[in-house]
């Protein structure tokens, strides 16, 4: 995708450079323009964002189209194929790793930009901004079967390990370690999915339009599913599939605990406010107490079924972690 004048540009010098006759007053020139305006809004490539709504999933830097799971897949698939050649199209004569170590760190920042473009779909809130005069709401939420599109593509690409950014020699050469490397492109995933904001608009949705809403629980559930499909399957845990499972515990056991409160951000759609009730008067706390619960008792009975180790340990550990998150001393 090489930079050039596009669509968009076009119009936006049409607008604001455009000659009028000298005839033409000012009232008639703007009556022109309004009308031209909304038939071009009509056509959503040239919509316009504010470019700083950090809510609305179509507003993002480096993100390509309308469909940032469809993108995303293609990107993937470019990646797979670049690292595979990285250590040869980097290599210099009498040169050291460096460049090596560069590009890899780029393409995993690459990836990470894949994984934000889907996952603010999740509780996403479209904002398109309008004149009194034009048809429309201005705020709409992200459909719920987009937003349960970009969970599955989380599933899929993220928390599924991707295998693909590891199984090569790259970190004997760069020292990146396996472990940090798929930890700290899940975590950030995660966090943000569990996130006090993304939990406060989904609610808002849910309360505005239960029938359609992509609510907090069934996402939770999706969520879980997910990320702890070992259970239902009894294959051996590896260490990353581990490590992603406890993060998840460990910020689902923050949600609850006693010191988790803190004030309420409302979204408004491009905007918030902070309300003086307490995130743990809302639905947040009693979500991820029923999730931990849930859990609990399918690691219960998932446990006497396995017979490694490292797995048995660590089911222990975190059920461990449940029970004294659920029931503190």
């Amino acid at each position: 995708m090489l930079p050039r004048i596009g669509e968009y540009d076009k119009w936006a010098i049409e607008w604001g450079y455009r000659w009028t006759a000298p005839h033409i007053t000012s009232e008639q020139e703007i009556a022109f323009l309004n009308q031209k305006t909304i038939e071009k809004l009509k056509d959503k490539r040239f919509l316009f964002g504010t470019e700083t709504d950090s809510d609305d999933p179509r507003e993002q830097s480096e993100d390509l189209g309308d469909d940032a799971v469809k993108s995303s897949n293609y990107g993937i698939k470019n990646l797979q194929r670049i690292i595979v050649k990285l250590p040869e199209w980097t290599k210099e004569t009498n040169k050291d790793y460096t460049n090596l170590s560069e590009m890899y760190s780029q393409l995993r920042s690459q990836f990470g930009r894949y994984m934000g473009h889907v996952s603010k779909n999740i509780g996403g809130i479209y904002t398109t901004p309008k004149m009194s005069d034009e048809r429309g709401t201005i705020v709409e939420f992200v459909p719920r079967t987009k937003q349960k599109e970009a969970m599955q593509f989380l599933q899929d690409q993220l928390f599924k390990t991707p295998k693909w950014m590891i199984d090569n020699n790259i970190p004997d050469y760069t020292n990146d370690n396996k472990l940090t490397v798929i930890s700290s492109l899940q975590s950030g995933t995660l966090n943000r999915l569990l996130s006090n904001s993304t939990l406060n608009k989904l609610f808002r949705f849910e309360a505005e339009d239960p029938l359609k809403a992509y609510t907090a629980t069934e996402m939770l559930t999706d969520l879980r599913k997910g990320i702890w499909s070992e259970l239902v399957t009894k294959q051996p845990i590896d260490i990353y599939r581990r490590n992603l499972q406890k993060v998840y515990v460990e910020a689902l056991t923050r949600m609850v605990s006693a010191d988790g409160g803190g004030s309420l951000v409302i979204s408004l759609g491009g905007g918030s406010i902070t309300s003086s009730l307490s995130s743990r008067t809302s639905d947040a706390v009693s979500i991820a107490k029923a999730q931990l619960r849930t859990l609990a008792s399918e690691v219960r009975t998932a446990l006497p079924l396995y017979q490694d180790a490292n797995s048995r340990a660590h089911l222990q550990d975190v059920l461990e972690r449940m029970d004294q998150a659920l029931k503190p001393k």
